[in-house]
């Protein structure tokens, strides 16, 4: 099986591109059989959550996603709670978030995820510098717009307990882990030249 893997499609912010039908064609191109997108959809949860039904309607590849931070916002949608939201995400049939996918030897696993500040100057800021968020008179919109920020300690504790709890449950099987925030720097797109990168820079894998 060929799968895809992306994230960040944001297709509010890229509302001039018609990004479904645009990821759905290079999929289809790389001959993806499934593709897995690691959050930050759309900045509404219920448009994050009709974009992945109208990927799928479009047949031959399959989508299935983790929310990103952006998924989780609270400012363009009915509820306030991040849990609320998140727990909307949970009973949503393609997200994979407590609800492995299993394919033959392999198991597909995945979480939101949540900040741990791993990759914070430590020598420059203190814990306490890092957990207001704000620096240079400007604010990270995750403070104003998502409740897991009063704890980020305790969410990203949280989230690695869900995704260690669901190893145990496969102990035999090959694992392909997603989530929102990368927890290894070797993973992370080079700042310089980004914006260069285009939509088929997407990884894909074959297993």
């Amino acid at each position: 099986m060929k799968i895809g893997i992306i994230s960040d499609i944001h297709v509010d912010i890229n509302q001039d591109y018609d990004v479904l039908k645009t990821l759905d064609r290079v999929a289809k191109e790389e001959h993806c059989e499934l593709v897995l997108i690691a959050g930050d959809i759309h900045n509404n949860a219920y448009q994050s959550i009709e974009s992945i039904v109208t990927l799928n309607s479009f047949g031959n590849v399959l989508y299935r996603y983790v929310p990103g931070n952006h998924d989780l916002w609270n400012d363009h949608i009915d509820l306030k709670s991040t849990d609320e939201i998140y727990t909307l995400f949970l009973q949503d049939p393609n997200c994979l978030c407590e609800k492995p996918m299993e394919l033959g030897d392999w198991v597909i696993i995945g979480d939101v995820g949540w900040y741990d500040y791993s990759f914070g100057n430590q020598e420059k800021y203190t814990f306490d510098d890092f957990e207001k968020m704000q620096m240079d008179g400007r604010t990270w919109q995750d403070k104003i717009k998502n409740c897991w920020t009063l704890d980020n300690h305790g969410r990203t504790e949280k989230s690695l307990k869900i995704l260690e709890e669901t190893f145990s449950r496969y102990p035999d099987k090959k694992k392909i882990v997603v989530t929102h925030m990368l927890p290894i720097p070797e993973f992370c797109v080079p700042e310089k030249g980004w914006m260069n990168k285009s939509l088929t820079g997407a990884t894909l894998t074959h297993f």
